[in-house]
């Protein structure tokens, strides 16, 4: 008897979990940025009307985790190298777009980099039938290709390098994708130019320096006066964020944040918050990070 209950209790379980579904368009991105960390991006449309929870889509260690449909932000977790989302209605062709950065899909060795992308079978995704796949992969502009996956064509789309890929996926079979390349950029430094920009820009800051201590010039000059005088009341490492948010059309991830600024991330929590508390700033849970935003009434000030 207890047995029986016992497999009632996890083919419920499954049922409510793990559906299968046909998917139209599975079709990925995937930019390099020169330290290696790679932005994956998954658009997928997918017949959602018998789904009866949530559907998986598998990810490889991901952070700052977006899902989006037509209407705005899903709600969704991380579970086992899979991203779980709950789609908000039931469609034919209902369109979701996954984002998230990850470095467990590029490797270095001796100055040459490798890309390795699995894309798991139908069976692996629960998926009764994917019909239409492909996947472009993005370096950057200084790079020089040494391989990659047969079937691939390369490209160039704003004066990034591309590599493009038609994918039949199989039933029962992964698709791996695999490029490797190097980097101008890491085959040695031009001393010269690099001396003579670190000239250049010594010389610029002292200039600076003279102009600001003189009275000549004012950095703070583009601020509206209700700015400046909020931004005065401010300590030093807030008026550091809010500098960001302006330069970066008021709304950023505190994720990016904390990395362009260098401030710890327990520190910028607290920062956030006496933002947040005077309503400078208004603070959005996305995925694993939130997005940080200058309130209105500031921006209009």
């Amino acid at each position: 008897m207890t047995k029986i209950l016992l497999f009632i209790l996890i083919s419920i379980l499954f049922l409510n979990y793990v559906h299968a579904y046909t998917i139209e368009n599975f079709n990925t991105e995937i930019e390099v940025y020169d330290d290696g960390v790679a932005k994956v991006i998954n658009n997928i449309v997918l017949d959602t009307t018998g789904i009866k929870d949530t559907f998986s889509i598998p990810a490889y260690s991901p952070e700052s985790v977006i899902v989006i449909d037509k209407t705005g932000e899903l709600k969704f977790a991380t579970l086992e190298g899979n991203i779980i989302i709950k789609p908000r209605k039931r469609a034919k062709n209902y369109e979701v777009r996954i984002q998230y950065l990850t470095n467990s899909i590029t490797s270095k060795k001796d100055g040459e980099w490798a890309i390795n992308y699995l894309i798991p079978s139908n069976e692996k995704i629960k998926a009764d039938d994917i019909k239409k796949a492909g996947l472009i992969l993005s370096l950057p502009n200084t790079a020089t290709i040494s391989s990659f996956s047969e079937d691939g064509i390369i490209f160039t789309e704003h004066s990034n390098i591309k590599i493009g890929w038609k994918l039949n996926l199989q039933e029962d079979k992964d698709t791996r994708i695999e490029a490797t390349y190097t980097n101008k950029s890491t085959k040695g430094a031009d001393y010269i130019k690099i001396a003579f920009y670190a000239l250049i820009t010594i010389i610029l800051i002292i200039l600076i320096g003279f102009c600001i201590k003189l009275g000549y010039c004012k950095i703070t000059k583009r601020l509206s006066k209700g700015k400046k005088d909020i931004i005065k009341t401010l300590e030093n490492r807030e008026k550091e964020v809010i500098k960001l948010l302006l330069e970066n059309k008021s709304q950023l991830y505190q994720s990016k944040i904390q990395k362009d600024t260098g401030i710890s991330k327990a520190t910028l929590s607290r920062v956030i918050k006496r933002l947040e508390n005077r309503n400078i700033i208004e603070v959005r849970p996305s995925g694993n990070t939130n997005l940080i935003l200058l309130q209105e009434w500031f921006v209009k000030k």
